[in-house]
C-alpha cells in the first residue's frame, strides 16, 4: 500500500463513519495476519509492505523519515540534514520523524519501541510511547545518544518496532482523539518547548556536565601544583614539622569534638527516655531540666569557641610557614 492509497483508504473509512470491519477479531495485541487485514481495510499506516521485509509476527518496522531537528549551542531549533543517513552526535538529542504516515481508526492504538540493537549500542528512546486511537500525522522520535561517539543511522535501517492493539470498545468516557493532524514534527517541538518556562531549548545535559567536570578537575590540578610548590620550599625537615603540627592540631580538635559529642548524646538519651507518664514532672524536675539545658548550651558555645581557636591556629601556622619560605 503506497502513501496515496493509504490516505484514500483512511479518508474513505473516516468519512463513511464505519465501525470495526472485523468485529470477530477480539480486542488484543494483533498478530501479523490481523495487522494486514486492518491496514488494507482502514489505511492505518502507509506505506505498508505485507512481506517479511518489515512485518514480524506481531509488529511492523518503522524507519527513518525525511525530517530531523536538533537544538544548536545557541538554543535555536535547526533542521538536520538527512540524505541516505543521519548522524546522531555524541551525547546529543536529535528529533527524527518516522517514514510512515499514521491514520488510525478510533478503535486502534499503537505502541512503538526502539529496535534493541540501537539500545545495545547506547541509543535511548524511552519505553512504549502510545499513539492514541484516531491519531493522524507523523511520529516525532527523540533519539538520545548516550555514548561519546557519533552514531550513524541509515534510512534503510530499521529504527522502531510498532505494535497494533485493538481496544475493548469505543469509550463513552475519556477525552476524544484530537482532531488536529500533525504532519510536521517541528510543531511537536515548538509546543513542547513553549510549555516549559517560555521557549526553552531541549538539549542533552551531558556535554554541559562534562565541561563542568573538566573545569573542576583542572582547578583541582592547579591547586595541587601550587600546594606542592609551596611545601617544596621548606625542605624535608620543614615539611615534616608542618605535617606534625597539623596532625597535633586536628587530633586535639577531633578529640574535643568526641568528648562533647559523648556528653551531648548522654544528655539527649536521658531526656528522650521519658515516657508519657514521666511528663507529669514536678517543679523541681523542671528546674533541673532547665539547668541541664543551660549546661548543654554552655558546652555547645564553648565547643564553638574552641573550634574557632583551632582554625585560627591553623591559619597562623600557614602564615608563618609562608613567611619563612
Amino acid at each position: 500500500i503506497c502513501r496515496n492509497k493509504g490516505r484514500a483508504l483512511a479518508e474513505e473509512f473516516r468519512e463513511s463513519n464505519r465501525t470495526d470491519p472485523f468485529s470477530n477479531i477480539p480486542p488484543a495485541l494483533l498478530s501479523a495476519d490481523d495487522i494486514i487485514k486492518y491496514v488494507e481495510e482502514t489505511g492505518a499506516i502507509s506505506p505498508f509492505y505485507s512481506d517479511e521485509s518489515r512485518l514480524k509476527n506481531a509488529s511492523y518496522e518503522g524507519r527513518l523519515g525525511e525530517k530531523a531537528y536538533e537544538y544548536d549551542e545557541q538554543g535555536k531549533l535547526k533542521h538536520k540534514l538527512i540524505e541516505d543517513r543521519i548522524i546522531i552526535g555524541a551525547n546529543s538529542i536529535v528529533f527524527v520523524e518516522c517514514d510512515l504516515d499514521f491514520r488510525l481508526p478510533k478503535f486502534m492504538a499503537l505502541r512503538f519501541n526502539l529496535q534493541i540493537r540501537h539500545v545495545h549500542r547506547g541509543l535511548l528512546l524511552g519505553t512504549g510511547p502510545l499513539i492514541d486511537p484516531g491519531y493522524w500525522g507523523k511520529l516525532c522520535i527523540p533519539l538520545h545518544n548516550l555514548t561519546n561517539e557519533d552514531y550513524p543511522i541509515s534510512k534503510s535501517d530499521g529504527l522502531i518496532w510498532i505494535e497494533f492493539t485493538k481496544i475493548s470498545n469505543l469509550p463513552i468516557h475519556g477525552r476524544a482523539p484530537l482532531g488536529k493532524e500533525y504532519w510536521d514534527i517541528r510543531d511537536f517541538l515548538i509546543k513542547a518547548s513553549d510549555q516549559l518556562d517560555g521557549p526553552t531549548p531541549i538539549r542533552s545535559s551531558i556535554p554541559l556536565m562534562a565541561i563542568r567536570a573538566e573545569k573542576a578537575a583542572e582547578m583541582s590540578k592547579r591547586r595541587l601544583v601550587k600546594l606542592t610548590r609551596f611545601l617544596g620550599g621548606f625542605g624535608a625537615i620543614g615539611l615534616l614539622a608542618f605535617v606534625v603540627s597539623l596532625y597535633l592540631l586536628f587530633s586535639a580538635f577531633y578529640s574535643n569534638i568526641g568528648e562533647n559529642h559523648k556528653f551531648l548524646s548522654s544528655r539527649i538519651e536521658k531526656v528522650g527516655s521519658f515516657s508519657d507518664e514521666k511528663i507529669t514532672l514536678n517543679r523541681k524536675d523542671l528546674d533541673q531540666l532547665k539547668f541541664d539545658f543551660n549546661l548543654l548550651s554552655g558546652k555547645f558555645d564553648s565547643l564553638m569557641h574552641e573550634n574557632r581557636e583551632q582554625s585560627e591556629k591553623i591559619k597562623d601556622l600557614e602564615e608563618e610557614l609562608s613567611n619563612s619560605k
